[in-house]
């Protein structure tokens, strides 16, 4: 056991040593020489040997991709049919619940004549026996 706690530190000493020994003694990237002063044509001392890419300011609106972040609507995401508002679904594989018209509801629930059959995560639907209504989230 000792034998092995040697050898693995000897063995990364040796790795630690090569490491400095490759940074210290290998080639560096270097930037280009500056040139000389009388390669300067107009006496000032210019940085032509230090290009850097121009950039250009593109300007976007929030109309070019989309909803503006800085603007709150006043509107909620849900939507009315005959009579019926959804306002948010509370989404569950066992037990998914919906708010329609400020109520919690669950598959089996009544609201008037209507009866919640099934709620998705994008929309609830509703029966009275004769006529079927998806509510659907904006």
């Amino acid at each position: 056991m000792e034998n092995k706690k040697f050898f693995l530190l000897g063995g990364l000493g040796l790795a630690i040593a090569a490491s400095l020994v490759y940074g210290i003694f290998s080639p560096s990237a270097k930037r280009p020489p500056r040139p000389a002063a009388e390669d300067v044509s107009s006496g000032v001392d210019t940085l032509d040997w230090l290009t850097v890419p121009a950039r250009t300011a593109r300007r976007t609106s929030a109309d070019t991709w989309g909803k503006n972040p800085m603007v709150v609507k006043e509107t909620f995401s849900g939507e009315t049919i005959s009579g019926f508002t959804l306002s948010g679904i509370l989404w569950d594989k066992t037990k998914p619940t919906a708010i329609v018209n400020d109520q919690i509801v669950e598959k089996g629930s009544r609201l008037g004549d209507f009866v919640v059959i099934d709620i998705q995560k994008d929309r609830v639907s509703l029966d009275d026996g004769q006529d079927k209504i998806d509510l659907r989230l904006g």
